[in-house]
């Protein structure tokens, strides 16, 4: 069974097909920040401001809205499993 995308996962993946249409498939690592992307923005809440992005640089590619998802949002922390109590985990 598949999971229905959001609309803002389609609005990504509608904006990179217009944007880097002439380029090849994306390798898994891309394909994982393309997931990145559209869970991330959702998760963090700045879907907004990544449809305003999207709208105000129509062909910006994967890295280009990587980048700008990584200068809105709060830097991921690596946590060690042993430190997480046991509720975090």
């Amino acid at each position: 069974m598949t999971e229905e995308l959001s609309s803002y996962a389609k609005a990504v993946i509608r904006h990179l097909r217009a944007a880097e249409k002439d380029r090849a498939p994306y390798s898994d690592s891309e394909n994982m920040t393309l997931l990145f992307l559209t869970n991330g923005a959702e998760q963090y809440g700045v879907t907004k401001e990544m449809m305003s992005y999207m709208k105000a640089h129509p062909d910006a590619g994967l890295e280009e809205l990587d980048e700008y998802f990584l200068s809105i949002t709060p830097p991921l922390e690596v946590v060690d499993d042993e430190e997480l109590s046991e509720e975090e985990r």
